[in-house]
């Protein structure tokens, strides 16, 4: 029955019209049972679960190798990630001092029990233990990677990205897509964020846009639609 409905929904993607509201219908059931964001990755990492493929091998490498180098390149010393998951791409990080947060306490716990040895590292549950004292966190970089696209319900990503830019002082990173996908999937959903920080973040400009060395091509654990997006704080922009 399963490969039925996947012949027949492929078969429906096919022909014009009809291909883009077989995807639309997929997504609005599929949504209907979707309980949210932070109570879908809880459970998720709760039942097992992993940060994804883009946490590990060359991605990973990739991704690493370019924050590595961008935290020596401007003598940055502190860094908190907003969504830092179950730490695999933590584990290639080399920062002087860092703070990840994550909105399921059991990504965090895990985390908390694979750097205990590690004093440069702090973990805090996001929405929960940090939520009255987030200023009290900032950081010369504020890392988002590859999460704007699990930011489901609007104000979450509204949120989200608030606190993402509170959080920085010099610079933000963020390693995730701006254009549309064909995704059926209720845990994900497009977030084109330039226009969002352009004009909710008037003094914060866009100093770098690096496209990835692993364009997309299907395979989940070998490309990524997702590019670094790099912003810096301009104090002597006049916000509105």
């Amino acid at each position: 029955m399963t490969s039925l409905r996947r012949t027949v929904t492929g078969a429906l993607r096919k022909v014009p019209g009809l291909g883009t509201a077989a995807v639309a219908l997929k997504r609005r059931r599929e949504s209907a049972r979707f309980p949210g964001s932070a109570q879908y990755w809880e459970s998720h990492y709760r039942q097992g679960g992993d940060s994804g493929p883009g946490s590990r091998g060359e991605l990973a490498e990739y991704k690493a190798q370019f924050v590595n180098q961008f935290v020596v390149e401007h003598s940055v010393s502190t860094v908190v990630e907003l969504g830092c998951g179950d730490g695999s791409q933590l584990a290639l990080s080399n920062y002087p001092s860092d703070v990840g947060l994550d909105v399921a306490p059991t990504a965090i716990a895990a985390c908390r029990m694979r750097f205990s040895e590690d004093n440069s590292k702090k973990f805090l549950v996001h929405g929960g233990e940090v939520r009255q004292d987030l200023l009290t966190l900032q950081a010369e970089l504020a890392l988002s990677m590859d999460v704007l696209i699990h930011l489901v319900e609007d104000q979450v990503f509204e949120s989200y990205m608030n606190d993402l830019f509170q959080l920085a002082t010099r610079f933000v990173i963020i390693y995730a897509n701006v254009g549309p996908r064909d995704s059926t999937i209720a845990s994900v959903t497009d977030r084109p964020f330039t226009g969002w920080v352009a004009e909710h973040c008037p003094r914060w400009n866009l100093q770098e846009h690096v496209r990835n060395e692993y364009p997309w091509n299907g395979d989940v654990k070998s490309s990524t639609l997702s590019e670094f997006y790099v912003y810096q704080f301009d104090p002597a922009s006049q916000a509105p």
